[in-house]
């Protein structure tokens, strides 16, 4: 996706060391033909979901230097990845996996991907800020792609009439994944239905999409800064068309602000991971009641 760490460094989304020192972050999802079946995209190690062997030998790698992992996915390719991990953890043994589940487009999930990988730290500290700047990100991001037609446009359901303004000429559309799924009418500027987010930075994906899209799309999120960076997946592969646009904002204090509170840190009695959640991540047993979200900002 980007040269390791690049992403974060060229905007102002998170500072300081950023190397990721202990629990890997594995991308599970369809990828672009030239990554391969697995690999690594800028140094997040990925692998393609559409390939059970290869997501599992990929496993089986990174979870050999300390036992354990964290597999990142789409919220619609769950199921298939859950199948997939247990099936390798049955096969290889002593090895604990944690699977993330992220909303929105291919290039959301992996900047997300990217993001958690990349969290500094040692040990224990390191895996319970993982876990929290997933948390932090689900709820907090926007993500959304502009598309010149709803035709292959699959979720969020585009309603008749828009299909029907797919075949006019110079038609657009704004599809939101998240927070809140839906499809808006995005021919010209200024967009509408964009949220104002103006402690956000922008990353959008390349395309052929007309100029306009991206400044407009900027000008109406007032976001801090805006950077371009290749999706996991090609847009004509997931959206049908070379001419989607795919975005995503977070919070420009992501890295201090998904930051756990030390006192709301607990040890998981059950496998000892460190965690800030009602439930352990790993080993799922219960570990305090369950929290609001955004307890730990």
């Amino acid at each position: 996706m980007r040269q390791r760490g690049g992403l974060l460094h060229k905007s102002p989304v998170a500072q300081g060391e950023i190397l990721s020192t202990g629990t890997r972050v594995l991308l599970a999802a369809p990828l672009r033909p030239e990554l391969g079946l697995s690999g690594s995209d800028g140094g997040l190690p990925v692998a393609d979901s559409r390939h059970p062997d290869a997501v599992e030998s990929t496993i089986e790698s990174l979870a050999s230097s300390d036992g354990q992992l964290i597999v990142a996915c789409g919220e619609a390719d769950y199921e298939d990845i859950r199948r997939i991990v247990t099936h390798a953890q049955v096969r290889i043994g002593h090895t604990r996996v944690a699977i993330e589940t992220i909303p929105g487009t291919p290039l959301a999930i992996s900047v997300v991907s990217s993001l958690a990988d990349e969290i500094s730290g040692h040990g224990d500290e390191q895996t319970a800020r993982q876990f929290a700047a997933f948390d932090y990100l689900r709820a907090n991001l926007w993500s959304a792609v502009w598309l010149p037609s709803v035709a292959n446009l699959r979720s969020p359901q585009p309603s008749m009439v828009q299909h029907i303004r797919s075949w006019l000429p110079n038609s657009g559309f704004i599809a939101t994944l998240s927070p809140s799924a839906r499809v808006t009418a995005a021919g010209h500027a200024p967009l509408s239905h964009i949220p104002a987010l103006p402690g956000y930075a922008l990353i959008n994906s390349p395309s052929e999409a007309p100029g306009w899209v991206v400044p407009a799309v900027a000008k109406e999120l007032m976001s801090q800064s805006s950077s371009e960076v290749v999706p996991i997946r090609e847009s004509i592969d997931a959206f049908g068309t070379k001419s989607a646009v795919e975005f995503i904002a977070v919070p420009a204090d992501f890295y201090e602000g998904s930051r756990p509170k030390p006192e709301s840190i607990v040890e998981c009695s059950g496998c000892g991971t460190h965690h800030s959640r009602p439930t352990c991540p790993f080993c799922k047993m219960v570990s305090r009641p369950a929290e609001a979200p955004g307890a730990n900002q």
